[in-house]
């Protein structure tokens, strides 16, 4: 019997690749553990050997670096439906570190299985390098932000990448909430500033009512002009989502 459960990764895939239904199937057929991981705490440490890559079923995942003095800076999100650390199938031993920012369900599915359906299957291979990359884009505009962005453009981008990120998903409501559980800290370490630097942005976004945050999520109240404010073009996720029109 096929389960349902690695339809989100199916669905992930498609986005960029497509895949013949005998490929979706073999995709749905792969072998996983469910596991659900308290918040605030690691999921892999800095240097461990992994075995197995995780597809975030719901919360939130960040990856990390983390200096000798204990700084850490998060160098990349995954939320509900992205397959965590894809790449560690083929360097298995991480120069990273997994933390789930809240209660967080994955699936962890070895890498042996991926190795395997990707070699029966040339096409889910590509797609597996396709989401990498995919991954590796958006690496590269989050130095962008922390290197050159303004500290309220750092996040007004953010929120607008997680928007169509969760829009996506399938988790962007109707009034332009989206449930991205993080602490000031873990937003802090993603934007390379201060939690009390970014305290003051998230009071002027919801000061200029652009956005507010909340233990609770986001909720995006002028997406036009929150990404005009971040300069924001979508066109770096590879997502069928329009850039917000030129001031």
């Amino acid at each position: 019997m096929i389960s349902n459960s690695n339809q989100p990764l199916v669905d992930r895939l498609r986005l960029r690749s497509p895949l013949t239904a005998e490929e979706q199937n073999a995709l749905l057929c792969l072998p996983f553990e469910e596991a659900t991981v308290r918040g605030n705490r690691d999921l892999v440490a800095l240097g461990e050997q992994t075995e197995a890559s995780y597809l975030v079923v719901s919360g939130v995942i960040g990856r990390f670096s983390q200096m000798r003095s204990g700084v850490r800076q998060i160098v990349a999100l995954h939320i509900a439906g992205e397959m965590a650390d894809l790449c560690s199938v083929v360097l298995p031993k991480t120069s990273w570190a997994f933390h789930a920012f809240a209660p967080t369900t994955i699936l962890r599915i070895a890498h042996s299985d991926l190795i395997t359906v990707a070699d029966q299957y040339p096409n889910i291979a590509q797609a597996f390098w396709r989401d990498c990359v995919a991954d590796m884009a958006v690496m590269s505009e989050w130095i962008v932000s922390v290197a050159r962005r303004p500290a309220e453009a750092k996040l007004a981008h953010l929120l607008c990448e997680l928007r169509c990120r969760y829009k996506q998903a399938g988790l962007l409501a109707v009034d332009g909430f989206y449930p991205f559980t993080a602490t000031q800290v873990q937003i802090a370490e993603v934007l390379g500033i201060t939690a009390i630097h970014l305290n003051r942005m998230i009071r002027s976004l919801r000061e200029r009512g652009l956005a507010t945050l909340s233990k609770a999520g986001v909720v995006i109240h002028d997406y036009q002009s929150l990404a005009r404010l971040a300069e924001f073009d979508p066109a770096y996720l590879h997502l069928d989502e329009q850039p917000a029109a030129a001031s």
